[in-house]
């Protein structure tokens, strides 16, 4: 999958929206609003600050904003979305 990446406390993700600062993914594993999970997609980071995490049929889905994100780790979710 483009859009898979892997949450560095264990468990993976699936990118779904990027709209500015604003994310929305899937996820295998819940996370409490306000967490800041970091994340990892082909060797590069990245954390979300969480605003809402809602239980799905298959997982979790997790809303919120990128944080501490480098310009070039961006410019890869965004192509990632794109494609």
């Amino acid at each position: 999958m483009k859009s898979a990446f892997t949450w560095n406390k264990g468990g993976t993700g699936a990118l779904v929206t990027l709209d500015g600062e604003r994310i929305t993914v899937t996820s295998s594993i819940p996370s409490a609003p306000g967490s800041r999970p970091e994340a990892t997609i082909d060797g590069s980071a990245f954390r979300i600050k969480v605003a809402r995490c809602r239980k799905q049929e298959d997982g979790f889905l997790l809303e919120g904003r990128l944080i501490d994100t480098v310009r070039e780790v961006r410019f890869e979710i965004e192509r990632r979305l794109s494609n």
